[in-house]
């Protein structure tokens, strides 16, 4: 983990082990238009609410050519502190934001049908960088790049190579994408998905999961040192509109995060993260909607050996003397997502939009549910 001055100055506030997760919004992977015979049989059963049961899916079968909109706001702010011998020394914060917004194609899919590679079309895509006050496009409107997960992160390259994409595109973009993990919103999915979710009782994480999601927090982490949960916060809306509010939190213990600032020994560290996800209950993808909240304190220290000299009488002493160094480094993120889905025109381009499009049964309704809390 480098300094936060060394980050600063890269333009990016995020120390290299922490702000990692960023989890809870991710990509909303569309599903086929034909359902499966599961998703039938639930839709068809209308038991009371206090009984009916839910299928919580993040990641639905994707076919290539299939397409969606996002829109995706991240906040980040840290901030570190040192003292020497018990006596504070420093005191330093930065923040950074990244604005989003565009048009995905599905390109690729896994055995599971879950995409792994894209074809991106920009609509915006800004940031503010540390220790700046404005905001800078990292692409122009319209830029096409292609995204892959692999090695438990997000990459994006050149669609043409007569567009390459800036030094800064390529840092900053992938951090839009990771928002759940190495494996996008499939790392979610792994946490969260419960086939049968009922309205009154929550389930547990799956610790394992969560383990490969914060792989750049801790890459030993184990399942014992993770616990979180799940459930149905509440159901909006009825019949074809009716919308499902997942509320999850999870918290990660670390002795050795990822990446600890130069010369340092870790001594702890902590990831809590808390969201919340609005889906339709009947598994189609008109919307998608994510807010998620992210905090990770790590304490580090060393000890150093110091000359410190002083006149005794007419002559200088000089005698080596041990300092106890200690850092603490906190971060805060908030990220907010918006999926929409096209439902028509699948392989055919389509032209980038700089805010969120609306579906008129479904987004509406999603993003306000999505608030409540």
């Amino acid at each position: 983990m480098q300094s936060i001055r060394d980050r600063s100055a890269n333009g990016d506030c995020r120390s290299a082990g922490f702000g990692i997760a960023l989890s809870a919004v991710f990509l909303l992977c569309p599903t086929s238009h034909s359902a499966s015979a599961a998703d039938a049989s639930l839709a068809s059963n209308k038991p009371s609410d206090a009984t009916e049961l839910y299928k919580v899916q993040i990641v639905r079968p994707a076919k290539v050519g299939e397409r969606f909109h996002m829109h995706r706001e991240i906040e980040r702010s840290l901030s570190e502190s040192s003292a020497a011998n018990g006596k504070p020394r420093t005191n330093e914060s930065a923040s950074m934001e990244i604005n989003f917004s565009g048009t995905l194609e599905v390109m690729a899919v896994d055995k599971k049908h879950e995409p792994v590679k894209w074809k991106i079309s920009a609509g915006t895509a800004t940031i503010r960088q540390a220790g700046s006050t404005g905001h800078e496009s990292l692409v122009k409107p319209g830029t096409e790049f292609t995204l892959s997960f692999g090695a438990g992160k997000a990459t994006v390259a050149d669609y043409e190579t007569q567009h390459p994409l800036s030094e800064a595109a390529k840092k900053f973009l992938p951090i839009v994408f990771e928002a759940t993990g190495g494996k996008g919103d499939a790392s979610l999915g792994d946490m969260l998905d419960n086939p049968n979710a009922s309205r009154t009782a929550s389930w547990n994480i799956d610790t394992t999961a969560a383990v490969a999601a914060l792989h750049s927090f801790d890459p030993k982490l184990k399942p014992s040192e993770v616990s979180g949960t799940a459930r149905i916060k509440s159901v909006a809306g009825d019949g074809p509109k009716k919308t499902l509010i997942v509320q999850y939190e999870f918290k990660a213990d670390s002795k050795k995060p990822a990446n600890p600032p130069s010369g340092m020994t870790p001594v702890s560290a902590t990831l809590n993260e808390s969201g919340t996800v609005s889906l339709p209950a009947d598994g189609s993808t008109g919307y998608f909607s994510a807010k998620a909240l992210i905090h990770t304190s790590g304490t580090f220290k060393k000890t150093a050996n110091k000359k410190e000299s002083s006149r005794v009488g007419n002559r200088t002493v000089t005698k080596t003397v041990k300092v106890n160094e200690q850092t603490v480094i906190d971060e805060d993120e908030k990220v907010n997502t918006l999926i929409t889905y096209e439902e028509s025109g699948f392989g055919e381009k389509s032209e980038p939009s700089t805010s969120p499009s609306k579906s008129p049964s479904r987004s509406s309704s999603a993003a306000d549910a999505a608030s409540e809390k």
